[in-house]
């Protein structure tokens, strides 16, 4: 256990120190990519590279059993899996401001994805294990959408007009961002202040139809795409690289399309002034971060 051990401890320690300079979000993805990987580099480094004889079976002895070598790379991958998901699970709650929301939980959808297609690489069995996993976060997910959000219901003018849609309303004092998320619209502070036209933003916000079944579905299915790829796959730091690059290519096409689709239903009458709302959230996201990757 001396891969999960060191792999694990590496990751969760790069989480928080990264953590401490890009805040709880970029904490919160360092920890869903770099605990199951670095849990399988170093199991790669320990075991992949064994040579055996024709006809001779190498086990190591763990406390779950005996394993092979291979075997042992992907039970300690997994095993690491489950301690990033943990690290999620309890770090995330009320902590991610409405701009990191949506950015930030599409990537670490797709990141455990690359976990379990890293652990599927060396055993199909934790493909089956790992994707009933990431079911079950999904469900859980999308019947608690709002767990991970830091923010507090809206008030005054605001207020009203969600109201009388029948939604519930939150904001905060530092985002841009405006959707729908689960039976609630959310609405970035900096939004009221900063944009003239948000009466106008929001109702077509609320106008706008939310994402249908075949979309739902179409989108969980495109989330475990990265841990399919890796099952088909062998171990090795290729195929970690390669399952990192599927991670994020995925979620940026995901991403838009997402967009694409809310355009397309956008109304005539509402589109400029979603045009001239998302000129405002582009130039503000690259005046925070440079780097920032705006899906427009």
């Amino acid at each position: 256990m001396i891969g999960f051990a060191i792999g694990t401890g590496v990751g969760m320690l790069l989480a928080f120190v990264y953590g401490r300079f890009k805040g709880r979000a970029g904490e919160l993805v360092m920890a869903a990519m770099a605990i199951p990987l670095f849990t399988y580099l170093t199991d790669w480094v320990l075991y992949g590279g064994w040579e055996i004889p024709n006809g001779a079976i190498l086990v190591v002895s763990t406390p779950f059993g005996e394993f092979t070598p291979n075997g042992l790379m992907g039970l300690e991958t997994f095993m690491a899996t489950l301690v990033a998901v943990l690290y999620l699970w309890f770090r995330s709650k009320e902590s991610l401001a409405i701009d990191e929301m949506t950015g930030a939980s599409l990537l670490i959808w797709y990141l455990l994805s690359m976990d379990i297609g890293l652990s599927a690489s060396v055993n199909f069995m934790f493909f089956v294990l790992g994707s009933a996993l990431l079911a079950v976060l999904l469900v859980l997910s999308d019947r608690n959408p709002l767990r991970a959000l830091k923010a507090i219901p809206c008030r005054g003018e605001l207020k009203e007009l969600v109201s009388k849609n029948g939604l519930d309303c939150l904001t905060d004092g530092e985002s841009y961002a405006i959707y729908k998320l689960g039976k609630a619209l959310v609405v970035g502070g900096k939004v009221i202040e900063e944009f003239p036209r948000w009466r106008e933003l929001v109702e077509c916000v609320l106008r706008a139809p939310s994402a249908g079944t075949k979309d739902k579905v179409l989108g969980y299915g495109f989330i475990f795409l990265p841990a399919i790829v890796g099952a088909s796959l062998g171990p090795g730091a290729l195929t970690a690289a390669a399952l990192f690059s599927l991670a994020f290519v995925s979620m940026v096409i995901w991403g838009s399309y997402t967009v694409r689709r809310s355009k397309q239903n956008t109304g005539e009458e509402c589109r400029e002034v979603m045009e001239e709302y998302a000129k405002l959230f582009k130039r503000k996201a690259k005046e925070k971060d440079k780097r920032a990757l705006v899906i427009d």
